[in-house]
């Protein structure tokens, strides 16, 4: 089944790839090309399949104008820039996110996320959430972009890369989600011209996209130069990962006497203890304490998982174990163990704890982290020793 619609008097629109199946509409981008422009206009599809229709509204956004034909090393030819059409954009977990290139008196490209909030049957307008310039500083002019976006919020541009005194080359910025809005930091050169530019029509060939099979890995495509003739150079590339400490947001008694302190004393490593009494009947005379420890993750599809324990004992040696609650079994598995003495912390760590998405629960992407205390009695006697713990933390990093 087909059908068509015919829209005059506008101008060029960037189609987004549509991620989300449950999109209210389809989404284009359009640009404006006076001299000076404060807004794009969004366009919305509606029921393509059976009487389309398009609807639109107009989005301020910073200053644009058409942009500049970048210069290069080694030429005074420079290449057709044309305008500042949409070239590239992913609509993803509600947002649509959109490059093309700005700027007449050094041209750069530029980024938008843009929520849609389920515009236009919503009654909510979309809103710009950030923008940015993909600008290494300087002389170096960036154009010819596309853009893409992992499951999480990461994104990448790859664009065209040039200056005065530089061969055009392919380049890629990436932003972690947790990077400042409206910043792309992570930049490299990804492949550079070996001789000048020629004066033939050039880079309006880029493409970026996320690999399906890990939702992480970004495969930036581009044309460079190599003896005058221009080629394709396809390329993969992650961005760093994010690494981040979340904190502990409840603490869970399973086997314990008194517990002096709370959530503060185990938030950083200060020598201000929560402490662990011992629990006052246990089925083995060993067995101190045990506590579980809850945070909730930003993400699934984590890279990796894991955690920092520090702690003493108040008397004698204990034991130390670390486990992690298996979603998938409903058991605890077992991490790490360190035996702790009196007046001394022990730390125990791990960076990436192996098959980690099984520790997370799918619906509150909860973790669940137990820390239990036994008495080593070849080292120690009398009373079953207190935990004294100094901090606990679950490492993340995406």
């Amino acid at each position: 089944m087909t059908r068509s619609f015919l829209q005059t008097g506008t101008q060029s629109y960037g189609l987004p790839v549509m991620y989300d199946a449950a999109a209210p509409a389809q989404y284009m981008i359009e640009h404006f090309e006076a001299s000076n422009n404060t807004s794009v206009r969004l366009w919305a599809i509606l029921d393509p399949m059976g009487a389309p229709s398009l609807t639109s509204f107009s989005l301020t956004v910073p200053a644009y104008g058409p942009p500049e034909d970048p210069p290069s090393q080694g030429t005074t030819a420079r290449p057709e820039t044309f305008d500042s059409r949409f070239w590239s954009c992913v609509y993803r977990n509600g947002s649509l996110w959109a490059t093309h290139h700005v700027n007449s008196s050094r041209v750069r490209a530029r980024w938008y996320e843009i929520a849609m909030r389920g515009w236009p049957n919503s009654g909510q307008t979309p809103l710009l959430v950030q923008s940015g310039e993909v600008d290494p500083g300087g002389t170096v002019r960036t154009f010819f972009s596309s853009i893409s976006v992992d499951a999480v919020g990461n994104a990448a541009v790859v664009c065209a890369r040039s200056s005065p005194s530089e061969f055009i080359s392919m380049f890629r910025a990436v932003r972690r989600v947790s990077d400042a809005l409206g910043t792309m930091p992570h930049t490299a050169i990804i492949k550079q011209n070996t001789d000048a530019y020629s004066g033939t029509r050039w880079g309006d060939y880029s493409g970026c996209v996320v690999d399906p099979a890990d939702d992480r890995t970004f495969w930036g495509h581009h044309e460079w130069s190599q003896a005058g003739a221009w080629r394709t150079w396809i390329a993969p590339f992650v961005g760093p990962p994010t690494l981040d400490e979340e904190p502990i947001t409840q603490i869970i008694p399973m086997l314990a006497g008194s517990i002096v302190g709370g959530l503060p004393e185990i938030a950083a490593s200060d020598d201000g203890f929560l402490v662990v009494n011992p629990a006052p009947v246990v089925p083995d005379p060993n067995f101190a304490s045990r506590v579980d420890y809850v945070t909730t993750v930003p993400f699934l599809n984590l890279l990796t998982l894991g955690f920092r324990v520090e702690g003493r004992v108040d008397s004698g040696v204990g034991e130390y174990r670390v486990l992690l609650l298996n979603r998938t079994t409903g058991l605890y598995d077992l991490m790490a163990t360190s035996s702790a003495g009196f007046g001394s912390d022990v730390i125990l760590t791990s960076g990436g704890v192996a098959n980690h998405s099984q520790y997370i629960e799918a619906g509150t992407k909860q973790v669940r982290l137990r820390i239990e205390l036994r008495r080593i009695l070849s080292a120690s006697a009398g009373q079953r020793p207190a935990a004294k713990v100094d901090e606990v933390k679950i490492l993340t990093s995406y």
